[in-house]
């Protein structure tokens, strides 16, 4: 069923957790409104994924005033450009540690 959303009260967020940086991005249906990426100032998950909430706002304020992140997707690893497989990070730090950890920061 097609649902008709409204973009300027409305956006998507997507977070990408690297080996030495992390990416936040904000949507809407498809578009990438901003992207902000950093390297990691710290190595620990909780630091690291309470450093991506803390971010969010901000990114928000700056390139979507007004609007309210419907979702947050997360993701780690990548493609191999040679195989074409899902490959975890070298970093194996993340296993076991829910996303939403870093979620209580508002």
């Amino acid at each position: 069923m097609p649902v008709d959303i409204d973009t300027g009260r409305y956006l998507v967020a997507g977070a990408h957790v690297a080996v030495a940086h992390s990416m936040l991005s904000l949507m809407d249906r498809g578009r990438v409104v901003a992207e902000d990426r950093r390297p990691h100032g710290a190595t620990d998950p909780a630091t690291v994924l309470t450093g991506l909430a803390r971010r969010l706002p901000g990114l928000r304020d700056a390139h979507g005033a007004g609007s309210a992140a419907l979702a947050l997707g997360a993701a780690t690893g990548h493609r191999s450009p040679v195989t074409g497989h899902r490959v975890d990070p070298p970093a194996k730090w993340s296993h076991g540690i829910p996303n939403r950890a870093g979620a209580t920061c508002r």
